[in-house]
């Protein structure tokens, strides 16, 4: 009997600690899924979100299916298909977004990022594609969207591309976006095939109408049932949260550097709970194809740590540096500031033009801003949301688009041209909608 017992006990024993064995690996796994989805982001990587429904993953012949909530790492060479009711995000880490709607198939062509630069290429092979580029302080971001007959270019700005059926539709909500109709076979410019579609504006090509130079693209203002689909209202909702987080991490300016986004913005920009994050690859393939990325890192962090001992070579203190002899050479590594520079015209921001709109909707409001030492790279912002379409007609004057983000209230317009930054205190009201 007391054997029996004896038993019995070990058995319970046994079962406990595989049970607590068990939840101890399932909470160890749902923290190694969160911080392999961080070290993603961190390291440039590509995060998939699935929010709604099931997606179809293909990469080099292999398929598989991901139900929603979960997010996975992926790489270049992957095609993303929503099924029906379903939805899903890939997030970049330069703070770019493309949203997936339903029954879309996108392919995930390229991605790179540099010290200097990062750029992503999308095919949108068919289905509805929202875009929401990020653009950064001390990094050029490219961005790049191709169905079969039209490639958009943009460098930072909110727009939906739609291709079914031989047509392709882009709509773009915030700044411009170059737009290309393309020969479906040669992949060629076709003439009268090239526009610049700027705020509140659309364009349309059809593979069986393309554009010709006697009738070149024609631009569209978008419609108010254009704006007013579910879709639009959903994506704009959701951009306003990113922006808004933008706004916080820049100190009020909408201008912001990749470290910053790093930290206080891209974790706010995913759309699923950490629990649901998972650092599980989809395919073996992207192990390899991770651990060349990082070797790839780890290769470009020592060149430029190399090119910065070249430049800063050490001196002994028992040297007399004025005693130092150079070896010329036909391209220094260290350039001679020039001293001649025209003195920098002083920026002043006098008035704006109109000075009053009304918000939240989603109308955009062009205004003409008046002043003095406008140059290229002036740039704005009221209310911490970045104006867009910005075009500097000369030295005194400018004309952009106001955010239709804006709460009711007296804002600052704010202008920044190099490192000159001036402000016209309450220069812009945004009254309610009645």
């Amino acid at each position: 009997m007391r054997k029996t017992f004896i038993w019995l006990l070990a058995a319970v024993v046994i079962i406990l600690l595989l049970a607590a064995g068990g939840w101890w690996f399932k909470n160890k796994g749902q923290k190694g899924g969160l911080l392999g989805a961080a070290e993603a982001l961190a390291q440039d990587g590509v995060i998939l979100e699935v929010v709604k429904g099931q997606v179809k993953i293909s990469f080099e012949g292999e398929e598989k299916t991901l139900t929603s909530p979960v997010a996975q790492e992926v790489e270049p060479g992957v095609i993303v298909i929503t099924l029906a009711g379903s939805q899903a995000n890939l997030v970049f880490p330069n703070g770019s977004l493309a949203r997936l709607d339903e029954e879309t198939s996108v392919n995930l062509t390229e991605f790179f990022s540099e010290a200097q630069s990062s750029g992503v290429k999308l095919e949108l092979n068919s289905g509805n594609l929202w875009s929401r580029v990020q653009r950064l302080l001390d990094k050029e971001t490219n961005y790049e969207v191709q169905t079969a007959n039209a490639v958009a270019v943009v460098k930072g700005t909110i727009f939906n591309m739609v291709y079914k059926e031989g047509k392709t539709k882009l709509e773009v909500l915030s700044n411009k976006v170059a737009i290309k109709a393309i020969d479906p076979q040669t992949k060629q410019t076709l003439a009268g095939g090239e526009a610049e579609v700027e705020t509140g504006n659309s364009v349309e090509m059809d593979t069986k109408e393309p554009p010709t130079a006697q009738k070149p693209l024609v631009i569209k203002i978008l419609s108010a049932a254009d704006l007013d689909r579910p879709w639009f209202k959903d994506n704009l909702a959701k951009d306003k949260q990113v922006e808004e987080k933008i706004r916080q991490a820049s100190g009020g300016s909408g201008e912001v550097r990749q470290q910053d986004l790093r930290e206080k913005v891209l974790p706010a920009m995913m759309t699923l709970e950490k629990k649901d994050f998972s650092d599980k690859p989809i395919f073996e393939k992207f192990i390899e194809l991770k651990e060349i990325r990082q070797e790839k890192i780890e290769n470009r962090i020592k060149a430029l740590e190399q090119a910065q001992d070249k430049q800063s070579p050490s001196v002994s203190s028992e040297t007399n540096p004025s005693s130092i002899v150079t070896t010329a050479s036909p391209k220094p590594l260290i350039k001679t500031p020039l001293v001649s520079q025209p003195p920098e015209v002083k920026l002043s921001v006098a008035s704006i033009d109109p000075d009053v709109t009304y918000g939240p909707g989603y109308q955009y409001t062009k205004v003409t801003i008046n002043g003095s030492g406008f140059g290229p790279l002036a740039k704005g912002s009221i209310g911490g949301l970045a104006l867009t379409s910005v075009k500097v007609l000369n030295a005194n004057t400018l004309e952009a688009m106001v955010s239709p983000n804006l709460q009711p209230g007296v804002y600052d317009v704010i202008l920044t041209s190099g490192l000159q930054r001036v402000v016209l205190s309450k220069g812009f009201e945004v009254l309610e909608v009645e």
